[in-house]
């Protein structure tokens, strides 16, 4: 059985935001894309897993990397799969290119509490620009 993966990776970086490159891998599907953002999203994705993790999955949790503010281009939804602790991710991506650039992705991802754990940590050295990439097994 394959591993699940998150990976992020800075492109280029300026003062305001940053380019970075997305991989997720699932069990059946996969995504590469890049997109721009800057701190506060990561913030926003740190700070949304920190709540779900205290929360124990009681309230589901999820995070846009919008393209405009009705379309998310990158959505991650962290939710709880069952009462053991197995966590749920749904990731969904749009590119919004023409084809054949085009990109559209739903698939979902299974973890435990302890590898959010570590995302969280992972996300959190990848912020501060202790490391220009992360890859965290899920």
């Amino acid at each position: 059985m394959m591993e699940s993966l998150f990976a992020l990776k800075k492109t280029w970086e300026d003062e305001r935001f940053f380019e970075a490159n997305f991989n997720i891998v699932g069990q059946n599907s996969s995504i590469i894309m890049d997109s721009y953002l800057d701190e506060s999203e990561i913030s926003k994705l740190i700070d949304g897993v920190k709540d779900f993790i205290e929360s124990f999955g009681k309230e589901e949790f999820i995070w846009r990397l919008e393209f405009t503010e009705d379309t998310p281009l990158l959505s991650l939804r962290f939710f709880l799969q069952n009462k053991v602790g197995v966590i749920g991710i749904e990731v969904s991506a749009d590119n919004k290119l023409e084809v054949p650039e085009k990109l559209q992705a739903n698939f979902y991802l299974t973890t435990e509490f302890d590898r959010l754990d570590v995302f969280v940590s992972k996300l959190a050295s990848f912020q501060k620009g202790s490391v220009l990439e992360l890859k965290v097994a899920l």
